[in-house]
């Protein structure tokens, strides 16, 4: 029982490919304060970053048809006690803590269950992300892999065949190693790394002394001495250079690396690494080729030449797959920032306190007749004081055009110029009353084409003049004259400028950040209302 509640832990995020040491999990929950309740497994999710959910839903089949393949469930059976819930070709397999399996139907789990559950929420970005990277690796090993191929397929030895196909099979391992270290999830190798206890890649290729020299790690170390050897055998063969008077010589050398790993993994680590074990093997059937065939071929046909040639050729290689990878890291790197930063932007209580801070309007109120679009009852208002003369106006449009196409119904824009209806000469009064006299007399689909004419990347408002024929609209001043009041009482004189429900926007936001927060903000906004409605208590 002590050991389940984290075996199961263990098991949902195998089940959501997420791969961490079976001990840090253990370890993890067993000194949370709470162990063993459910809010033990949450502040450890929590603890690694892992989006997570826990609540207490209504037990019926419409949310039980809504529930992820795999999550945690209380049950009472006969007592209450917390399993892994999967479902499975429409029958539910539940793990009970005590490693005891069972298949129930959906009516007979509902029967059992409480409504509390704990689920893993998926991050498809992530997982998009990793497959992008993983998809460029594949590619570069597997162009590798076909020369590799075509190089066994020409008439060389049977001594090279076997030898050079070994350490292909060796790249092949190393990028596995190298995926693994790159936290690239890999169901298969993830699997075969964290089998038991005494099994765990991580532990060997995180450790200090999986570096070499402080700097080079194992895993970068094995992939470069790998393609090194097959792309040395294709360029030995190219130009006419004997393969023997090299190759067998490396293997030998890694005879200490050999000893030196395993000794470090039996009695320093103390863990088994399976990767790392598969390129020990490789490497000794490596030496065991070698010796087989001594005897029989001039295996270590010494050619000083031909040796400072493929030193020089494995430097150039090393420092190329060096760089590749230094440039994945990075490339993962600045994807977890990304995905940080958005986590933290993506956050409405900073987002509401940073918006509490701005001042309100001065003098907030609707202008008969203005432009205005979208709902007209929408709980959040948006304000653009805007010229179609203001360069950056253009990008505001652009923001606002976004804006309204994906949350027409959940807000109201309203456009305000800074237009002075005394200077009927300026072309600004005369493009404002323009767009006036359109926006009642054609409607608002035909406003809003003007407006993308006139705040398009190349559009000149006053080229827009004479090709619209204008003629000044004067009913329309008075609209222009409350506008040009208005913003005098807020003391408004720069465009462009957005407003939010009568306080500016945050600066520390781009204007389309409000798509992310506009159902928070209805949210609060209701809330804000109940509040407001309270019936005050009687003393």
């Amino acid at each position: 029982m002590e050991n389940g509640l984290y075996l199961l832990v263990n098991k949902l995020l195998s089940k959501n490919k997420i791969y961490i040491q079976k001990e840090e999990v253990k370890l993890q929950i067993g000194s949370h304060p709470s162990y063993p309740s459910l809010h033990a497994i949450v502040g450890v999710l929590n603890h690694f970053n892992i989006p997570s959910l826990a609540v207490k839903l209504p037990i019926t089949e419409e949310v039980f048809s809504q529930l992820p393949i795999s999550f945690l469930a209380m049950i009472q059976n006969p007592n209450e006690s917390l399993v892994l819930a999967e479902k499975k070709n429409k029958l539910i397999k539940i793990t009970y803590q005590n490693g005891k399996r069972e298949r129930l139907t959906p009516v007979q789990f509902l029967s059992l269950w409480n409504g509390i559950l704990i689920a893993i929420e998926k991050d498809e970005n992530t997982k998009e992300d990793q497959k992008k990277i993983s998809g460029e690796l594949n590619w570069v090993v597997g162009v590798l892999l076909v020369l590799a191929g075509v190089y066994l397929l020409k008439g060389v030895s049977l001594f090279e065949k076997v030898y050079t196909s070994l350490s292909a099979l060796g790249v092949l391992v190393s990028y596995f190693i190298v995926k693994q270290g790159l936290g690239l999830q890999n169901t298969t190798t993830n699997s075969l790394c964290n089998f038991s206890e005494k099994i765990s890649c991580n532990a060997v290729l995180e450790s200090s002394g999986a570096r070499i020299l402080g700097m080079l790690t194992l895993s970068e170390a094995s992939i470069a001495y790998f393609l090194s050897l097959v792309i040395g055998a294709i360029v030995f063969e190219l130009l006419g250079l004997p393969f023997a008077s090299v190759f067998p010589w490396m293997s030998i050398l890694t005879v200490p690396v050999l000893g030196y790993s395993l000794y470090y993994q039996k009695f320093v680590v103390k863990k088994w690494c399976p990767l790392c074990l598969g390129i020990i093997a490789i490497l000794t059937f490596q030496i065991a080729w070698v010796l087989i065939f001594k005897p029989t071929e001039k295996v270590f046909n010494w050619n000083p030449q031909s040796l400072l040639f493929f030193l020089v050729l494995s430097f150039i290689i090393s420092r190329v797959t060096m760089s590749i990878l230094l440039f994945i890291k990075k490339k993962i790197e600045l994807k977890n920032v990304k995905k940080d930063y958005l986590k933290f932007k993506n956050n409405f209580a900073l987002f509401k306190a940073l918006y509490n801070q701005q001042e309100k309007l001065k003098a907030n109120y609707p202008i008969p007749g203005e432009i205005v679009f979208g709902n007209k009852n929408a709980p959040l208002e948006i304000i653009l004081v805007t010229s179609p003369f203001c360069h950056y106006c253009k990008q505001a449009h652009k923001d606002l055009q976004q804006i309204m196409h994906l949350a027409k119904r959940d807000i109201k824009v309203t456009f305000r110029f800074l237009a002075d209806p005394l200077q009927k000469e300026s072309d600004l009064y005369k493009v404002v009353s323009q767009l006036l006299y359109i926006y009642h007399t054609q409607g608002e689909a035909e406003t809003l084409l003007a407006l993308d004419t006139l705040y398009g990347d190349t559009s000149n408002p006053s080229q827009w003049i004479p090709s619209m024929k204008l003629i000044p609209h004067q009913k329309y001043d008075g609209i222009m004259e409350l506008q040009k009041g208005w913003a005098q009482e807020n003391n408004i004189n720069f465009t462009p400028a957005f407003y939010l429900n009568g306080k500016e926007y945050p600066k520390e936001y781009n204007r389309t950040d409000v798509l992310t927060f506009i159902e928070d903000f209805k949210e609060s906004l209701l809330t804000e209302k109940e509040k407001i409605f309270v019936a005050p208590s009687v003393a």
